[in-house]
């Protein structure tokens, strides 16, 4: 479906071709809404999805917000609001204000904690340096104790190897 949003994105004068017929750009999302992950159009999210960029997280990610996406939720089959950095900032605006703002108004939290995402915060020095997954998840367990806000679940996800501590 992304070849769909990238062509609607991309190239949406041209034609989509699909079993051999053209299909007009502007009819694509109509045609296949209902496989399409909804882009979130209101000021609220289901589901807040917060991970380390690079590598297997930020493909977890995508996996996520890609499955996620495509729920229908309630009588009327709304689709999932995930919130995705990659798919749901504007170009050109300040990222840290409006992640903050989506955290405030998202009902689920969950973060992606991988080995990759713990690394940079054991890094010796890096409580001197800005850590936006760090500020998300503190500005989460924040909003999470705070009467008024929406945040009421926080459900983390864990990934990476299985080891045994060796008490040898």
């Amino acid at each position: 479906m992304d070849a769909i949003q990238d062509h609607c994105l991309h190239q949406p004068g041209r034609p989509f071709v699909v079993q051999g017929t053209k299909v007009p750009a502007e009819t694509l999302p109509d045609l296949y809404r209902g496989l399409l992950p909804a882009k979130n159009t209101s000021d609220c999210y289901d589901i807040f999805l917060s991970y380390r960029h690079g590598g297997y997280d930020s493909e977890m990610a995508a996996d996520l917000w890609n499955s996620l996406s495509g729920f229908a939720l309630g009588e009327k089959g709304r689709h999932m609001a995930v919130f995705w950095d990659a798919k749901s900032l504007k170009t050109g605006v300040q990222f840290d204000t409006d992640f903050m703002v989506a955290l405030s108004t998202t009902l689920v939290f969950s973060p992606l904690i991988t080995p990759h995402a713990l690394k940079r915060m054991a890094l010796p020095g890096s409580q001197n340096k800005l850590d936006h997954v760090l500020l998300e998840w503190w500005l989460a367990l924040t909003l999470f104790w705070i009467p008024g806000f929406p945040v009421s679940h926080i459900v983390p996800v864990f990934c990476g190897k299985v080891r045994h501590a060796n008490n040898t």
